[in-house]
């Protein structure tokens, strides 16, 4: 058995030698030059997966939701905020803010105490990006 192994083992590196020879690059015809070839750089564009950095933050008292606004790395480039509170019955509380200015807090007034449910802030950033900066249940 062990021999039967061994033979099927030489075989097998004697098949695959062809495998693993290397192959020399093409040489061009005379009077031709090879490609040049440069590795490809990544190039960071507006709408990378790099999140834009904003700092906010929302909160309620009594029927009282607030949506603050503290600026961040990327605060420069913030051009608006679109604001959206969603209550446990469906409604949904629509505010777009222009050209915000950190450290601004905005309140929207429900009827009843605890009937907001979550908030979802979108900022729009000058290169024309869109990303949600916020979103958390209250």
């Amino acid at each position: 058995m062990k021999s039967l192994f061994l033979i099927l083992l030489i075989i097998l590196v004697i098949a695959c030698t062809g495998c693993l020879q290397t192959i020399s690059p093409a040489t061009p015809a005379p009077g031709l030059t090879a490609p040049v070839t440069t590795p490809m750089t990544p190039v960071m564009t507006p709408n990378s997966t790099t999140p834009m950095q904003i700092n906010m933050s929302a909160w309620q008292t009594g029927p009282n939701v607030y949506v603050q606004y503290n600026g961040g790395a990327n605060a420069a480039d913030l051009t608006s905020l679109n604001i959206r509170i969603f209550s446990y019955n469906g409604n949904v509380e629509s505010r777009t803010i222009n050209a915000p200015v950190p450290n601004t807090t905005w309140q929207f007034t429900y009827a009843t105490s605890n009937s907001a449910n979550r908030v979802n802030v979108v900022g729009t950033f000058s290169s024309g990006r869109q990303q949600t900066v916020l979103f958390t249940y209250l």
